[in-house]
């Protein structure tokens, strides 16, 4: 049985678009508002539990760029129990940790200083591989035993593929609205928690506040961009984060850590001005108590890929 069927969950934010990729949060208490039901009315530190209706709104699921100039990005969120091993590793784990820091990035144009651990007591840490695997989705390389947040192959497979009585997935349509200045869009939310009263829920997890919260999540988003000069991707977030273009890891911000950013200059990549290419985008949620992204961007997203 596919969890997948008839399960959709909306965010709408009046300002910038969200991009669910792999992250996972980590850090102390939680700063963002209450749950507020249907769909959220405002898209900065509304509190993520806005995804409890379904989709809401005006918005039409079968294209990108909206009639009122927003563009929706169609992606999967998949939930895991609270006792998964590669969420909340330093708990359900033994051995494993809750903050990775750099340790497990790679090189990548957004941050060629990043060294897989090398100059740390964890060498050799990185975990994906800098080549989109033919599924469109990240390939684990990283030993059998895992990283010092991961527990290995197996596990890994399971952050973007469903897979009964280990994940529940759901359709996750998220809205992205332009910026005053006509060239950007962007996404902040302090409380990023889509799921809380969904899929497998809080299953008694709780933020610094006591808030009953859905920890524990990935997602993923897959589309076609046109390429022009000057275009420029930024994230700030919490956990895992992979950004991969035409293929190849363009953003590597894995592990679980407090909020990193980065900032990629598509320039940088050798693209061909006025062809389109292929965006995937990862974002985890797996240590309590933070979820936070902030996401800026100048990029033109025309088509959504379809990846089972």
């Amino acid at each position: 049985m596919k969890y997948s069927t008839g399960r959709t969950f909306a965010f709408f934010g009046t300002i910038g678009w969200t991009l669910a990729c792999v992250a996972c949060s980590a850090s102390s208490n939680s700063t963002g508002g209450s749950s507020t039901g249907g769909y959220s009315s405002s898209g900065v530190g509304t509190g993520g539990s806005a995804f409890n209706a379904g989709v809401g709104g005006s918005a039409n699921l079968n294209k990108v760029l909206q009639d009122d100039g927003t563009m929706l990005l169609l992606g999967t969120i998949r939930d895991f129990h609270s006792t998964f091993a590669d969420m909340e590793p330093c708990t359900n784990s033994p051995g494993k940790l809750c903050d990775s820091g750099h340790v497990e990035q790679n090189p990548t144009p957004s941050d060629p200083s990043q060294n897989c651990g090398a100059t740390t007591k964890y060498p050799n840490s990185c975990f994906i591989q800098t080549t989109l695997g033919a599924d469109s989705k990240p390939v684990y390389v990283g030993p059998a035993g895992g990283t010092v947040t991961t527990t290995g192959p197996d596990n890994f497979h399971y952050w973007f593929n469903d897979q009964d009585g280990v994940n529940l997935s759901a359709q996750l349509p998220m809205l992205l609205s332009p910026n005053s200045d006509g060239v950007t869009w962007s996404y902040s939310n302090d409380a990023f928690f889509p799921i809380d009263d969904a899929l497998f829920g809080p299953e008694g997890q709780v933020d610094g506040t006591g808030t009953p919260r859905n920890y524990g999540f990935t997602t993923e988003f897959h589309i076609k961009f046109t390429y022009k000069p000057g275009q420029t991707f930024y994230f700030k977030g919490d956990d895992d984060l992979l950004v991969f273009i035409a293929g190849q890891l363009a953003v590597d911000r894995s592990g679980i850590h407090n909020a990193q950013d980065a900032t990629l200059n598509l320039d940088s990549l050798g693209l061909s001005s006025g062809s389109d290419y292929q965006f995937d985008l990862f974002y985890c949620e797996r240590h309590r108590t933070l979820s936070e992204i902030t996401i800026t961007t100048s990029m033109e997203f025309t088509v959504p890929v379809g990846i089972n």
